[in-house]
């Protein structure tokens, strides 16, 4: 079935969306604290960060816009505000997620450049004065001593200049592909006609990424970049000059466009709260205002500019560019569009369509629109001193196997509906927006009273609430935002933990539904997946490491048969990926009780995980299931992988429990409990006095190492006792809690920098922490500090195993919060006694959302539980003295109590009846 576009709303006049309704229990002082909270977090960009970690393969540090389709990441630098645009289906079959293209505000250029006649291999000679490092010019040729290349600049009238710089092509600390190529024997010239030519300086054997050289002062009006020999190794064929900037000063400031080196008026900030990109910068000699958002509901980026009401008008040119020929064209005055595909109509493949249309709403002055390039559609303005305008951009695209709609449609569709905006409309679009994210933070929130956890919440809570909705494509694992067409892993969904680690944390956040994406792609994956399975001669299915989005959008094919000998060589070293894919569909009926969704999806597909995992495992000569041919870690071949062990138990303890609640197979479930009772133990050993649970019984990897367990490293083995598999938690069984705490004592996976913390680890070993009953108040030190390590000003953690994975610690705070073990409800069971916290309307499994607050040094005062789908709920309860009273909020009645106690730790639990809807009191006597 093909992805659905929500572009099809895209030409309704009002773009009002359809939001939730704020829960019933949300009052005004609660948004009140919503707003401190938010308002609170103030990191911003006060420099720009490297461009190669903005234009980059991987999770970009560029501000971060999106509604699920379009993502926008922005950026600004060198006088120039930068918006690379992304669609969730903009994929290429071969290169895997591409961005679409991307919009730049620059000053529209005073001093001209030309090049040699063998110019513009890459880019006209007029991208070595426009400040963008991103752009660069290519010559045609080879530059030599008897061949040079050059570029000569006219500055319009005699300047005095003493000092020059020169960006080559590896500037900003590109790659070494980029750095071989930074140019190597060149001159600065001067000429007062343009036809006589004289050297000021000269430079050879340049390695270096950039020249930054004081002259004597001299006055004129052309100078030349004259260059005679390109790149440092002279055994190169490619002898091609490769510029991306000359500046040349007077003091600080550039006589070519009139800026500084450094920009006092520069700041760049993610503002949470409205989901905006605020921003402001030094552009042709004015402090140039931004303000940027994307709609809620169709795909349309607005962007507020201005400049102060004592400011100079202030020329600007709007570039909208792809990064291969495309097509463009004037749709009227004022209004240009562009395209990019990576498909042609007609075409039986994958292809990708996409179209944009820019205009101004607002200005005073004519806009003029050209097409300089197939690649380049640009409009040129003046803005005015005190009078913002918008840019407004719209997009309009699909992709999919044999795409049947015409790219001329999406022109079509894109151009109207840029042209029927005006200000009106873009409020209204405005105060959707707006509200679709008053609602969003409205479901639930947390106050840790701490800046650093509280930053890094809410940012991974927005970058998830931006990327992922209902209706488009599932993020990649190195999230949408794409700046580059080269993508890391080709952004596929890697499916040992990176894509479903992102979604962690949103269903105790009490945003189940941003999942929704994530079971559109794996479900239409399993018939592919299932054939798999099927040829390597076992039953039911297991997942491949990866796979991409395109299976979504073409037919399935037909079962085949499980035939031919047992072949685990054909399938993933790593069995457990079919069980990490199903485990946010469990996690769908353990915290929605979406019974449906149960019947129809969850249930299936552990049924055939069950079956894949019985016709697995091997029954050895001490009567257990043993699990032979799997890997903990990649490339591996190990014997009793605890990961492995684990997924098992936990498919199949589901199994039982799924199919009491659904009244089938009963006659399955002794075959299930039969291979529970059989499974061979978690292996463990004894290491520097800790009692520790091992990776597997036997480690076979000639990437990693044979070691039964790694220091630094992350907890892969206790992803299978605790967390994501859920196999464990506080509650459960003391000694087994004990053994986990000690693998982390001996493991330390902590350690800043480390695999454990720091690169894959991050999602991972802080709630796997949490969960076990680690010391909450050094856990807190430890998670803390691997944040401000990973920190970004765009209000994000980058480690280096993945991206917008790290926004599953969203489940560390949760966790510490509230936790729910063998359906008992926890509230504050890893939150350090003297902190103070709160959270409102978290999600508890059971459909229960869980409100308390609790001040340092004092028990919990009251707890508040709604109940969405009824069923009894039961609590530890917090209060070493007093007996629990639960009060029915909408009946003012206390509900009758059944009570319980632990034999083994003395923990006393409370249990009440609830009913749909319903909202409780739970307080002490």
């Amino acid at each position: 079935m093909r992805q659905r576009s929500l572009l099809a709303l895209a030409l309704l006049a009002s773009t009002m969306v359809a939001v939730s309704p704020a829960p019933a229990q949300a009052d005004s002082s609660q948004w009140q604290d919503i707003r401190r909270l938010l308002s609170a977090i103030d990191d911003a960009y006060t420099a720009p960060p490297a461009i190669n970690t903005v234009q980059t393969t991987g999770y970009t540090s560029g501000l971060l816009l999106g509604n699920g389709d379009l993502h926008v990441a922005a950026d600004a630098r060198d006088q120039r505000q930068t918006y690379y645009l992304s669609k969730s289906d903009f994929w290429h079959s071969g290169n895997g997620q591409m961005p679409f293209g991307k919009i730049s505000i620059s000053p529209a250029q005073q001093a001209t450049a030309a090049a040699a006649v063998k110019d513009a291999l890459e880019c006209t000679a007029a991208c070595v004065i426009d400040g963008d490092p991103e752009t660069r010019w290519v010559s045609q040729t080879n530059a030599s001593a008897p061949d040079p290349q050059w570029v000569t600049v006219d500055l319009g009238q005699a300047k005095t200049i003493d000092r020059w710089v020169v960006r080559h092509n590896g500037y900003q600390g590109r790659a070494d592909n980029f750095q071989k190529l930074n140019t190597q024997n060149f001159a600065l010239q001067k000429s007062a006609d343009g036809a006589t030519w004289t050297d000021v300086d000269v430079v050879t054997g340049n390695t270096a990424e950039s020249t930054d050289r004081t002259v004597p002062a001299f006055t004129a009006r052309y100078v030349r970049l004259h260059i005679a020999g390109a790149v440092r190794d002279p055994a190169d064929p490619n002898q091609k000059a490769y510029i991306r900037d000359l500046m040349v000063f007077n003091g600080q400031t550039n006589v070519i466009d009139g800026t500084t080196g450094v920009d006092p008026n520069y700041l760049q900030r993610q503002d949470l709260l409205n989901a905006e990109v605020q921003g402001s910068q030094t552009v042709g000699g004015q402090v140039l205002s931004t303000r940027s958002w994307t709609a809620d509901g169709e795909n349309l980026l607005v962007t507020e500019l201005s400049i102060p009401d004592d400011a100079q008008p202030l020329p600007l040119q709007i570039d909208l560019t792809v990064a291969t020929a495309g097509t463009t064209g004037v749709a009227a005055d004022g209004q240009v569009w562009i395209t990019r595909t990576t498909g042609a109509d007609g075409s039986t493949g994958w292809a990708s369509k996409a179209a944009a249309s820019v205009k101004i709403v607002g200005s005073r002055t004519p806009v003029t629109a050209g097409t300089p390039a197939s690649n380049l559609a640009r409009l040129s303005f003046e803005l005015a001193p005190g009078r913002p305008v918008r840019l407004v951009t719209s997009i309009h695209g699909n992709g999919g196997y044999a795409n049947p709609t015409p790219l001329a449609d999406f022109v079509t569709k894109a151009v109207d509906r840029v042209a029927a905006l005006d200000d009106r409309a873009l409020d209204r679009a405005r105060g959707a927006h707006r509200e679709w994210w008053k609602q969003f933070w409205l479901k639930s929130y947390v106050d840790t009273g701490d800046s650093t956890l509280n930053k890094f919440y809410y940012g991974a809570l927005y970058a998830m609430g931006a990327a992922s909705r209902e209706g488009f494509f599932l993020p990649g694992t190195y999230s949408p935002w794409r700046t580059m067409d080269q993508t890391g892993g080709a952004n596929r969904y890697w499916m040992n933990y990176n894509t479903e680690s992102q979604y962690y944390g949103v269903y105790s956040s009490n945003r189940p539904e941003l999942a929704a994406p994530y079971y559109k792609a794996v479900w239409a994956e399993l018939p592919y997946v299932r054939n798999t399975t099927h040829a390597a001669g076992y039953k039911g299915m297991t997942f491949s490491r990866t796979f991409s989005p395109y299976n979504a959008t073409r037919p399935a094919p037909a079962e085949v048969p499980v035939s031919g000998p047992k072949s685990p060589g054909k399938l993933s070293d790593q069995k457990t990926n079919g069980t990490f894919a199903a485990i946010p569909f469990m996690w769908n009926w353990e915290y929605t009780r979406d019974e449906e969704f149960l019947r129809t999806r969850t249930y299936p597909f552990l049924k055939e995980l069950g079956e894949f995992w019985m016709d697995f495992v091997v029954k050895g000569e001490d009567g257990k299931y043993h699990v032979l041919h799997s890997a903990v870690n990649e490339g591996g071949d190990d014997v009793d992988s605890v990961y492995d062990l684990g997924y098992i138990r936990r498919t199949l303890t589901a199994l039982i429990e799924y199919s009491k609640v659904l009244g089938v197979d009963a006659e399955l479930r002794p075959l299930w409990q039969s291979y529970l009772d059989d499974l061979a133990p978690y292996p463990t050993a004894t290491m520097d006095g800790l009692d520790v649970i091992l990776l597997a019984s036997k480690i076979e990897n000639s990437i990693k190492g044979n070691a039964l367990l790694n220091k630094n490293d992350q907890p892969i083995n206790l992803e299978g006792v605790v967390h994501p598999s859920d196999n464990l938690a506080i509650g459960g069984d003391p000694e087994q809690l004990r053994k986990v705490r000690d693998t982390l004592q001996w493991v330390d996976p902590f350690l800043p920098g480390s695999r454990g913390s720091s690169i894959n680890g991050f999602p991972k070993t802080f709630t796997i922490a949490a969960r076990a009953g680690w010391d909450p108040e050094d856990l807190i030190g430890k998670f803390s500090a691997v944040i401000n390590r990973l920190w970004r000003p765009n209000l994000t953690v980058r480690q280096g195993g993945g991206a917008q994975e790290t926004s599953g610690s969203l489940e560390t705070v949760n966790s510490m919060f509230l936790q729910t073990f063998e359906n008992v409800i926890r509230v504050f069971p890893a939150w350090p006694a003297g902190r103070d916290g709160k959270f409102v309307r978290l999600r508890a499994k059971g459909a229960f959302l869980v409100s308390a607050e609790r001040k340092a040094g004092r028990e919990v005062s009251e707890i508040e539980v709604t109940s969405e789908k009824g069923g009894t709920a039961t609590l530890a309860s917090p209060w070493r003295t007093g007996r629990p009273v639960v009060i029915d909020r909408s009946t003012n009645r206390p509900v009758p109590l059944t009570f319980g106690r632990d034999a083994d730790t003395g923990e006393t639990t409370f249990s009440f009846p609830t009913r749909p809807g319903r909202t409780y009191r739970v307080s002490a006597r």
